[in-house]
């Protein structure tokens, strides 16, 4: 025990000491000593979760999603859509409890689904250019938020975008992080087997796991599509509505289904900017997908991320990953340290150093995060570092 005091004593002299070197050095020799400080709060910050109240933190989320307000001009733009225009509708929650799934059209700006599909794109090159063996097949590519540093930062948006978010608070409520990403590439196979077969989630146990009706989900997926699916039979996201309260047969107790298809199975038509959200219970497949277009289209490219109730993730999770991202984006929706909404956090000590600029890929929404506010949020999230009672 007295070891344990004494290391902790010892690092927090250490890490006071790295604050003021970090707060002094604003030359080019100390941006790596504010990285390494930045680095100690988020690995070694205690798991916390924010107890002020469901309401309260959803109103605060959404208030963040927000669109700032626009200067004035000569002739105004129309205003951004406010996230309480993308609530949950009471059809949709009925549909969702019924059916396992909701599919949003449209529900990504046309301007970011080009910027994502470059995105995709661009890490899908370089995925085989280091595997060529896999050009031509179905593949996918995992842990996508971590591998797309080198991208436009496209992928970021989607994970909390103010036309869809608000819908899967909604759904889950507001204690939720991202706990996954992956990239689908579909090329056309020859044959009529599925891409992928029908599955649901997330292994065995978890498929086992059959809430009530009324009860929050334990995970949601997500997927995004960046490319165009019109027909039937092109790598579709093949789903059996109202499968999410069942167990899936074993492969041996399949017999009554017709040709390998569950009773009810459908395949979903999409255009670029659809989404679709199920849970982890839904069986679901990929479609088979026959031959290219006369323009050599056909590969189907989409996003997926998987959120999840804090509670179900590593407490001790602190990647690095986080120093790139928007506060926001970083704290409330992967783990990091401090309070980025508007909820109280601790004091921050009177000596702190001034901050440096926040870390974050430039989204929508990183270049009102810097000046005063973004001061106020590095001390928050540094003063918070000791705390268990927060986000």
């Amino acid at each position: 025990m007295k070891s344990s005091i004494f290391f902790i004593q010892t690092f927090r002299l250490f890490e006071r000491n790295l604050h003021w070197l970090a707060g002094s050095a604003w030359g080019p020799g100390g941006s790596a000593l504010r990285q390494a400080t930045a680095v100690t709060q988020l690995w070694l910050t205690p798991y916390r979760m924010d107890i002020q109240g469901v309401e309260r933190r959803t109103a605060a989320i959404l208030r963040h999603l927000a669109p700032a307000p626009a200067a004035a001009v000569a002739e105004p733009e129309p205003a951004a859509p406010s996230p309480a225009d993308h609530r949950l509708t009471a059809a949709q929650e009925e549909s969702f409890r019924r059916d396992g799934y909701l599919h949003l059209k449209r529900c990504i700006p046309a301007e970011l689904v080009g910027r994502c599909l470059d995105a995709v794109n661009q890490m899908v090159a370089e995925y085989e250019q280091e595997r060529p063996e896999k050009h031509g097949t179905t593949y996918t590519i995992i842990q996508t938020l971590l591998k797309s540093g080198g991208t436009n930062g496209a992928l970021d948006e989607l994970m909390d975008l103010p036309t869809l978010f608000p819908t899967i608070l909604d759904l889950m409520g507001p204690y939720i992080q991202v706990m996954g990403s992956q990239i689908y590439v579909r090329y056309p196979q020859e044959g009529s087997k599925m891409l992928s077969g029908w599955h649901t989630d997330a292994g065995p146990s978890l498929g086992q796991i059959h809430v009530t009706e009324d009860s929050l989900p334990i995970n949601l997926k997500v997927q995004f599509f960046l490319t165009p699916i019109p027909v039937t039979n092109a790598a579709n996201f093949a789903l059996t509505p109202g499968s999410h309260r069942t167990p899936l047969p074993e492969p041996d107790e399949r017999e009554a289904w017709t040709d390998g298809d569950p009773p009810g199975a459908l395949q979903l038509i999409c255009e670029p900017g659809d989404v679709a959200i199920f849970p982890n219970t839904l069986w679901h497949g990929v479609a088979p997908s026959f031959a290219l277009d006369e323009e050599g289209q056909g590969v189907r490219r989409s996003v997926t991320l998987r959120y999840g109730q804090m509670w179900s993730r590593p407490y001790l999770l602190r990647p690095i990953f986080l120093l790139i991202l928007s506060p926001f984006r970083s704290t409330e929706l992967f783990g990091g340290s401090g309070t980025t909404i508007g909820l109280p956090a601790r004091r921050a000590a009177a000596d702190d150093p001034a901050p440096p600029p926040p870390h974050g890929r430039h989204g929508p929404r990183c270049a009102a995060e810097r000046g005063e506010s973004g001061h106020r949020l590095f001390q928050a999230r540094r003063s918070n570092r000791d705390d268990d009672g927060g986000l």
